[in-house]
């Protein structure tokens, strides 16, 4: 039996992960500065990797409102003044017709052109991990303020003087990153345009060495934990001088572009996913329809033994019916008898229903007579106040006179009794009218303020719809103002472009009068050399040969070339020296020999 070790108090073992610092850059020209703008406010564009809600923790780290407008200022005030300094220069040379040129070219930009365009946009963060996970909830706030001011301090310290034009922090994606842009302005001085300010972003090492910013960024933030990306450059120089295969260059790929491919991915895993799905779904119907045969081969034979069970069912129902016949039978003696009672007791309730009706009825005529002998009443009253003031002094009159007091008294009461119901059912009436019409009042109430409810919703409606209109022919004209700027952006460019061959022609053709103005002055100081060595007499003749004291270095070399080869200017000097040969022979006496130069340079 082996003995194992035991270890007291053991701890894991963490291996740090380093994460490399990402460092990028890339061109931007001014007239796409809307774009960086609208990237970094989240008004336009792909947001798709965007928390929306987390948008508004996006912080600008450094940059005015108004920089954007500010270096465009600035690169509008170089092309004026790159423009004055260019005029001056030429006319300070009388140069008056290129100036004119140039004046009528107008302004140029301040910079050379290029593919990757006069500015530089940035991005420096590190991966998600090393903030502690995906998205701002997962991450270490101390290492996001960590890296947040150490990312401040390299920017500015390696774009200085006003280089760094503006920062931005974002939290609302998944890694906390920090895009930023930079200017680098320079000032160069020529006799031909004077001072020009122009920019160059390749005068910064950063810009200019990738490499070395690679470099530089490592060790700036090696103290938290954070490295140099794979040094692959160098990798692929080490390979080729070792003559060994060469690692793949590594494209870097736009994070709009990487999630546009994992869409892309992601459709065709469903793809693939749908395609086995219905695979399996043939699969589990093609083995439901076969479960399913089986299941109704059973079902007939089920079905078959239900109807046998079911003769037998029937059979046995048929005797038992006759068996509950028979009870039947025996039952229906006694129903009848009771039922007779209960007859009985509905005849009662029947005759006590009837009872209950006629009294009613009674009631109802006895009411009826009652009113019918209160108005032969009122009306024999009347009859009877008539007869008392005719016959006031027959005695009569008074029992007929007593008895309609009687009457009239009963009369009365009944009158008042009725009056006194009417009264108060029109006291309900007014009362039930006074409610309605309060009820129709309010609901008329209720109404008007409905109406003036709709109106005003209406009204907002309206103007709401005004302002939706209005702002769609603003963002119409916007975009119609953009597409027109772009296409003068366009025309621009191509302007400037035919313009940079204009002055590259007229440089070469500058460089071309400069060389034979030069040419011209050696060739007019060559002659004056030789007319100058004639007027001293340093010329002479020596065995029917001209030699001179000392040659030219623009005759030495058009005496060395062919006479095919030599230039108008070459030429006549030569024939400029032959009349000077034949001139001086003949005035020696001697018309045949060459004439040939002194030791100093070639013969003539």
């Amino acid at each position: 039996m082996s003995v194992q070790p035991t270890f007291a108090d053991a701890e894991p073992v963490v291996v740090a992960l380093q994460h490399p610092i990402v460092l990028r850059f890339q061109g931007l020209v001014p007239r796409n500065l809307w774009r960086f703008v609208m990237h970094d406010k989240r008004r336009g564009g792909d947001l798709s990797h965007v928390d929306p809600d987390l948008t508004r923790q996006n912080e600008v780290l450094l940059g005015d409102e108004d920089w954007v407008p500010r270096l465009r200022a600035e690169i509008a005030e170089a092309q004026r003044s790159n423009l004055e300094e260019h005029l001056a220069a030429l006319r300070s040379k009388s140069r008056q017709k290129e100036a004119d040129q140039v004046e009528e070219r107008g302004l140029v930009d301040p910079w050379r052109a290029c593919d990757h365009g006069p500015l530089r946009e940035g991005i420096l963060t590190v991966n998600k991990l090393w903030f502690g996970g995906t998205a701002q909830g997962r991450w270490d706030p101390e290492k996001v303020d960590q890296f947040r001011a150490r990312a401040m301090d390299f920017l500015q310290e390696h774009f200085p003087d006003g280089q760094l034009r503006y920062a931005s922090g974002h939290v609302d994606e998944e890694a906390y990153h920090i895009h930023f842009v930079v200017a680098v302005w320079t000032e160069k001085q020529s006799a031909n345009r004077g001072r020009q300010f122009l920019l160059q972003p390749s005068l910064n090492p950063l810009i200019a060495r990738y490499e070395s910013a690679q470099d530089i960024a490592g060790a700036a933030f090696a103290d938290l934990g954070l490295a140099r990306g794979e040094k692959r450059a160098e990798a692929i120089r080490k390979a080729k001088a070792a003559g060994e295969a060469v690692p793949k260059r590594r494209r870097h790929i736009p994070p709009s572009v990487h999630r546009k491919m994992e869409l892309l991915e992601a459709h065709v895993k469903a793809g693939r996913a749908r395609r086995r799905a219905e695979v399996t779904a043939e699969a589990v119907i093609h083995t439901a329809q076969a479960t399913a045969a089986t299941i109704e081969q059973r079902a007939r034979e089920i079905e078959n033994r239900a109807n046998v069970r079911a003769e037998i069912s029937r059979l046995d129902a048929k005797a038992d019916a006759a068996a509950i016949v028979d009870e039947a039978h025996a039952l229906g003696a006694q129903v009848v008898r009771k039922s007779r009672k209960q007859a009985l007791r509905d005849a009662q309730r029947r005759k006590a229903e009837v009872d209950r009706l006629e009294k009613q009825a009674e009631a109802e005529r006895l009411q009826k007579l009652a009113a019918q002998a209160g108005r032969e009443g009122r009306a024999a009253a009347e009859m009877l106040r008539r007869d008392m003031a005719l016959k006031t002094q027959q005695r009569q009159s008074e029992a007929a006179v007593e008895w309609a007091r009687k009457v009239q008294a009963d009369t009365e009461r009944l009158v008042t009794g009725y009056e006194d119901r009417a009264e108060r059912a029109a006291q309900r009436m007014q009362a039930a009218i006074s409610e309605r019409q309060e009820a129709e009042a309010v609901r008329d109430s209720a109404r008007q303020e409905a109406d003036a409810e709709v109106a005003r919703q209406k009204e907002t409606a309206e103007r709401h719809r005004a302002e939706a209109a209005e702002i769609a022919r603003r963002r119409a004209a916007q975009h119609q103002a953009e597409d027109s700027l772009k296409e003068r952006e366009k025309d621009q460019a191509h302007t400037e472009t035919a313009l940079a061959a204009r002055e590259v022609a007229v440089a070469r053709k500058e460089e071309r009068v400069k060389e034979r103005e030069a040419d011209m002055d050696e060739a007019f100081a060559a002659m004056g050399d030789v007319m100058g060595q004639l007027e001293s007499g340093a010329l002479d003749v020596e065995d029917g040969k001209l030699r001179l004291a000392r040659v030219p270095a623009f005759l030495r070399k058009a005496t060395m070339l062919p006479t095919e080869g030599r230039s108008s200017l070459q030429q006549l000097v030569v024939r400029f020296v032959n009349v000077i040969k034949r001139a001086v022979v003949t005035t020696v006496g001697d018309s045949g020999p060459q004439v040939e130069a002194d030791r100093q340079g070639p013969e003539m």
